[in-house]
């Protein structure tokens, strides 16, 4: 979890499943943002996508092994309040903030860490929409 409403922040946090504990990393987002979308590969690292403010099209990354973030290429739509899930190859980021709602989607290849637009839409369109990927 990183990011947060109303206020900006950097802070990350960690939840430990086997414990169920919560703790802060000594690492932060390159960026202060809230309302980021995140995904994650499943097994060496977790990303966080967009946000408000100026980190709307960063891809942060942080590799698990090192829990350190690093900014990688830029989403394709930059937004804040998008869906995200994460799929074993990919992450999307769909829909987003605005008026009216944005529909598109990204896609963020997980092999060479780049995002790119799919040409199918979320309709109608939607903000800070649940989902769930596998």
């Amino acid at each position: 979890s990183c990011g947060g409403e109303q206020a900006h922040t950097a802070t990350i946090y960690k939840l430990t499943y086997s414990t169920e504990a919560v703790s802060t990393l000594g690492d932060t987002l390159s960026q202060t943002t809230y309302d980021p979308s995140s995904c994650t590969d499943d097994t060496t690292a977790g990303y966080v996508l967009g946000g408000y403010g100026t980190a709307q099209d960063l891809i942060q990354k942080m590799p698990f092994a090192t829990e350190t973030i690093s900014s990688g290429s830029g989403m394709v739509e930059a937004n804040y309040g998008r869906s995200s899930m994460s799929g074993v190859t990919a992450g999307y980021a769909a829909g987003g903030a605005g008026s009216p709602f944005k529909t598109y989607i990204d896609k963020l290849t997980f092999a060479s860490d780049t995002a790119s637009a799919l040409s199918a839409v979320v309709f109608p369109s939607k903000y800070s929409i649940g989902a769930s990927g596998q």
